[in-house]
């Protein structure tokens, strides 16, 4: 899998924004707002086949946080999240034995997931410290990412 892409090549799989969608629509708000502006058709969401750009998945980002009002709709979505939802990589997760060995796998199979999200852990003596390169993400996409995966791992 090559290392660099373009904000315009669709290679984000639906599948997490998504969920998120499908959690926000069981919540009360509309998929039709929610992709608004986006590119996406609201029956995309449901086309697990389907492939999105960082542009659309930013739009779906921006929506959300815009329609939720809420800016830690992501620590919300995350606590709710099953193993289950996340396939294989769920698995990996529900196996680990240590929060540091669920880390260390989530950031392991994170590029299948988010390829275009590129994390390490660097491990001290007493803490794990998770520098995140968020030159190209404006902050609201960053955050929201980033707390969905880190809860996730958490939680499982």
């Amino acid at each position: 899998m090559k290392n660099t892409f373009d904000a315009d090549d669709k290679i984000i799989p639906i599948h997490v924004p998504a969920n998120v969608i499908r959690w926000l629509d069981r919540e009360g708000y509309g998929r039709a707002e929610l992709v608004l502006g986006s590119g996406i058709d609201k029956q995309d969401i449901d086309s697990p086949e389907t492939l999105i750009t960082l542009v659309q998945h930013y739009q779906l980002i921006q929506n959300i946080l815009r329609i939720t009002n809420n800016p830690h709709i992501g620590l919300a979505y995350a606590k709710q999240v099953r193993y289950t939802n996340m396939g294989s990589v769920g698995w990996a997760l529900a196996s680990s034995a240590t929060l540091l060995e669920s880390l260390q796998t989530c950031l392991k199979y994170l590029k299948l997931r988010s390829p275009l999200i590129q994390m390490k852990c660097m491990k001290t003596r007493v803490m794990c410290i998770l520098p995140i390169p968020i030159i190209w993400m404006p902050q609201p996409f960053a955050s929201f990412t980033m707390k969905l995966y880190l809860v996730a791992c958490l939680f499982f």
